[in-house]
């Protein structure tokens, strides 16, 4: 048991307190696995789970968490179910002209002295349009430190190649896809991080895709 514990955040209590119902375990192992596999808190509106084999936090913060210009709009977003959740979390674009997506969250939230990478999620839609006309802009800020860059929010090759480098959507595990908006290095102490994206460009309506959240975890090779 006291093996097991020492792969357990500090605040494993407090965070299984926020989650629903009971989570059943009958050992420290079980709990971490439990957690590597995730579990849903603050009413179905972010997921949290741990790094294997690290024991790093990871979060991801769904739609309804995030702030997003126009949500509140019908003409502009549907909200749609989380699978599995009877909450209305996820954002489905109906006909947007003005995408930016922002989210900040505390560093206490997150493992200490670890490299992070922030990404947007999503999904699309047969009848996705809009998305293939110019790269977004996306912005991670800690402190005095800023990682700004350019994302694509279709796969698109030519371009790809015509804005290189340019960050693309890639397939997840769970059949979402995410793009990469930057690193951060928490360094244990108490500040907020800051993530954006945002699209340079008004000019056409966009529609067909889905927003999932965002999400940061421990930056591969870390």
């Amino acid at each position: 048991m006291t093996v097991w514990k020492g792969f357990l955040p500090s605040d494993h209590e407090k965070i299984l307190s926020r989650a629903p119902g009971n989570q059943s375990f009958s050992s420290k192992r079980e709990l971490y696995f439990l957690l590597c596999n995730s579990i849903l808190i603050g009413n179905d509106r972010k997921r949290f789970s741990l790094e294997r084999p690290t024991g790093k936090k990871c979060y991801a913060f769904f739609a309804r968490e995030l702030g997003i210009v126009d949500s509140h709009k019908k003409e502009s977003w549907s909200w749609i179910p989380l699978p599995g959740s009877k909450f209305k979390q996820l954002a489905k674009a109906n006909e947007v002209w003005d995408l930016k997506i922002k989210h900040k969250i505390n560093t206490n939230m997150l493992s200490p002295n670890t490299t992070y990478t922030a990404y947007l999620i999503l999904s699309y839609e047969s009848d996705c349009i809009g998305l293939d006309v110019r790269p977004a802009d996306t912005r991670v800020k800690f402190g005095g430190t800023k990682f700004s860059g350019k994302a694509l929010l279709c796969q698109d090759t030519e371009l790809m190649e015509l804005w290189s480098p340019v960050q693309i959507p890639r397939q997840r595990e769970d059949g979402w896809m995410e793009i990469e908006l930057g690193d951060f290095f928490n360094n244990g102490g108490d500040g907020k991080v800051k993530m954006a994206l945002k699209d340079t460009d008004t000019s056409t309506p966009k529609c067909g895709f889905v927003i999932i959240g965002m999400e940061v975890r421990p930056k591969k090779n870390n």
